[in-house]
């Protein structure tokens, strides 16, 4: 079966193990997201392996620091990031996202519990319309400003353009 979404998923006990196969980015973003704010109540713990992942976008970046937050304020844990390698590192580490997510931890049972995940539960797309990821959008690249404030000069231009549009409709 072939699925036009990167994220493969497993639930084990109160774990989200997602990974990512492909871009992560603004179109596909917002599932994930989605996903997780329907599981948060039965999960304590999100575990994301990019060892597939071939690029992620602001988006997407912002989307896993939002979901660190809210899983961090709920049960004190912070999103796990595993095979981060990279241009995926770099990038983390440049959008200052390295202290909200646990990027490469260094725990052995974690690590054979993301070896021994197979693509047994695929992550379905939902349809959203353009004011859904338009919100959604701006919502990720604000989480990044306030993590960071070098951020705000590089996503600026962006926000104004994403508020201008929801304005109009």
């Amino acid at each position: 079966m072939k699925s036009s979404s990167p994220f493969l998923v497993v639930e084990s006990d109160d774990c989200l193990l997602v990974r990512v196969c492909g871009k992560a980015n603004f179109q596909n973003s917002l599932i994930l997201k989605r996903y997780v704010e329907k599981k948060i109540d039965s999960i304590r713990s999100i575990i994301i392996d990019l060892a597939e992942c071939l690029s992620m976008d602001s988006t997407f970046i912002g989307t896993l620091a939002s979901l660190s937050r809210e899983l961090e304020k709920k049960f004190g844990d912070k999103l796990k990031v595993f095979s981060a390698q990279g241009r995926n590192l770099e990038v983390l580490q440049e959008l200052g996202v390295h202290f909200v997510l646990d990027v490469n931890p260094k725990s052995e049972s974690l690590k054979k519990f993301v070896q021994k995940f197979d693509k047994s539960s695929f992550l379905c797309i939902e349809a959203n319309s353009v004011n859904t990821y338009r919100k959604h959008v701006l919502e990720a690249h604000e989480t990044l400003i306030n993590q960071n404030e070098g951020n705000r000069q590089r996503f600026s231009s962006l926000i104004e353009q994403l508020k201008e549009e929801s304005e109009k409709g």
